[in-house]
């Protein structure tokens, strides 16, 4: 399901407010489509897996989890 269009322009915009009031400049960029967000995340979840729940084994736990199954809808 794809969101709104301008559900991204509110996203941008809260970013760059976000990084102005910390001194900083940011420039949102392209919107990716579904997929992409869902590979983004899936390396999220291996990462976090990996470093804070016991490294390889974890990760390879974490693909037979509900969670991971997901994110292949």
């Amino acid at each position: 399901m794809d969101l709104p269009p301008h559900l991204f322009d509110e996203m941008a915009h809260f970013f760059s407010v976000y990084k102005a009031l910390e001194g900083k400049e940011t420039v949102a960029k392209d919107v990716n489509d579904r997929a992409a967000a869902v590979e983004v995340i899936r390396k999220a979840m291996e990462h976090y897996a990996e470093c804070f729940l016991g490294g390889p084994k974890a990760k390879e736990e974490l693909k037979k989890s509900p969670s991971w199954q997901e994110t292949r809808e």
